[in-house]
């Protein structure tokens, strides 16, 4: 068996199990952090790899922003608020940043506290409008095997879930910090 259908397997099945455990309210060991780092990860780590030839290395990680970026989609705006209360409960946000704390909420709830839930949504909606913008320069840069039109609207996903989930942790940001 080629080794990429393999990864290609791995992909799908862990944004399956992560699609499950959102849409039964997040039941399973995922965390929605972890889901939007990993899509943030394979949003920007095309373009280098495209730039370097590495074709594989671009369908992996294209898949991964794609397929997790729609099983984050199953959440709710209350799974987000859950997730992020219970960050809250373990930060104190008044404290200096600690790499460690960029591994959970913590680190968010930080970034929240210093410039406000409004720019840090801002700022997180850019991350992955960057990130998306970086999967076009993929499209653009690859070899005309690819098939554009295909790609760009399967990118239609990551944009989303861009929107809708910056969306989301406003509103949960508000409502675990008020103030904020």
């Amino acid at each position: 068996m080629d080794p990429s259908r393999i990864v290609t397997v791995l992909i799908l099945a862990f944004a399956l199990y992560a699609g499950w455990s959102f849409l039964h309210g997040g039941r399973g060991r995922v965390s929605l952090y972890a889901v939007a780092a990993c899509i943030a990860v394979s949003l920007f780590g095309a373009l280098p790899a495209a730039a370097l030839r590495m074709r594989g290395a671009v369908e992996a990680l294209t898949l991964a922003a794609i397929s997790l970026s729609l099983a984050a989609l199953a959440s709710t705006p209350g799974l987000w608020e859950a997730q992020l209360r219970a960050a809250r409960e373990h930060a104190r946000v008044y404290q200096r940043f600690r790499p460690r704390d960029f591994l959970s909420w913590r680190g968010w709830l930080k970034v929240v506290d210093r410039i406000g839930a409004r720019s840090a949504a801002m700022g997180y909606f850019g991350v992955f409008a960057l990130g998306t913008v970086g999967q076009l320069l993929v499209a653009w840069l690859s070899e005309p095997q690819v098939d554009r039109p295909f790609f760009l609207v399967a990118l239609l996903a990551p944009l989303l879930f861009s929107v809708v989930s910056a969306i989301w942790v406003y509103r949960a940001v508000r409502r675990v910090l008020p103030g904020a």
